[in-house]
């Protein structure tokens, strides 16, 4: 059995999940305040920046098998009750792309991943017309049934017909938490408190010691498109010539690149999602 297997669900009890929604929230304030001081003094730091050697950016010129969202052999495999893994699947391709970074993709497949995240709870989806985010694997009418107990849903006698009250399922995405989970139970630490980078400085001592760093990342800035809605997860593995350099599911060889004030913007576009972690606590086999 695979150690993933291991990795607990999504839905803890409330009080821990209240002190995970803090140190979740005290980090990301942190990080992005940090964020800005750095963009508040862009030259120095971009000086700061030239003159470090980042490991990885060695390590994907002889490692460059990553796992991307357009590769035929998992692009069109449904991803829980809504959407395909091409279109839903970057906090999967994360995980197995830190993870093949360090050397340790034997850890856990593509497969393992994807199947993990969506049978602990981790990938999230709603009804159009509705708040609560859920996490069934799959949609049933009797489950439905069950969960919105009303007259009009309980005479329904299909999903076409639930989908008129309801709202038509809409993907969400993946919860973050995941990273937490899966960094805490290979680096054996405390989950969340432990796997979170709550400075610029510390993400920079991660990349120069060779450690990957899963951040999240608003589309619009980080592509600079402004059709773009949404987050991202990507692997910053270093700066080079002035620009940041990722690891990235989206693109066409899994490696994108962009200015470094435009990726460090990316990074806080999103005010109350502000999400980087720590690996410097994972086992390293390259």
């Amino acid at each position: 059995m695979s150690k993933i297997s291991k990795i607990r669900e999504c839905w803890i009890p409330p009080v821990e999940h209240s002190n995970r929604q803090l140190l979740y929230s005290a980090s990301g304030d942190l990080l992005e305040g940090s964020v800005k001081t750095r963009l508040e003094y862009l030259d120095e730091t971009e000086y700061d920046i030239q003159h470090m050697q980042f490991p990885l950016l060695d390590v994907i010129r002889e490692r460059h098998e990553f796992a991307t969202s357009d590769d035929p052999r998992w692009k069109d495999k449904p991803f829980g009750a809504v959407n395909t893994v091409e279109k839903a699947g970057c906090l999967a391709f994360t995980a197995y792309n830190m993870l093949y970074l360090l050397g340790l993709e034997q850890y856990a497949s593509m497969e393992e991943l994807l199947d993990t995240i969506v049978q602990k709870g981790y990938r999230v989806w709603k009804f159009e017309n509705c708040k609560e985010y859920l996490s069934w694997p799959k949609i049933t009418l009797s489950q439905i049934k069950k969960k919105y107990a009303t007259r009009e849903v309980k005479k329904c006698t299909s999903l076409e017909e639930v989908y008129q009250i309801l709202g038509k399922p809409v993907g969400i995405g993946g919860y973050m938490y995941f990273l937490d989970e899966l960094i805490a139970l290979e680096a054996d630490v405390k989950p969340y408190e432990d796997t979170r980078l709550w400075t610029v400085q510390e993400m920079l001592e991660n990349l120069k010691a060779g450690y990957p760093v899963p951040i999240r990342v608003g589309n619009a800035t980080y592509r600079n498109d402004e059709t773009l809605k949404g987050g991202h997860y990507v692997i910053l593995v270093g700066f080079r010539n002035g620009r940041a350099v990722t690891v990235d599911n989206a693109v066409i060889g899994g490696i994108y690149e962009c200015p470094i004030e435009q990726f460090f913007k990316a990074v806080i576009e999103d005010k109350k999602k502000v999400s980087g972690w720590n690996t410097s606590d994972m086992p390293k086999i390259i």
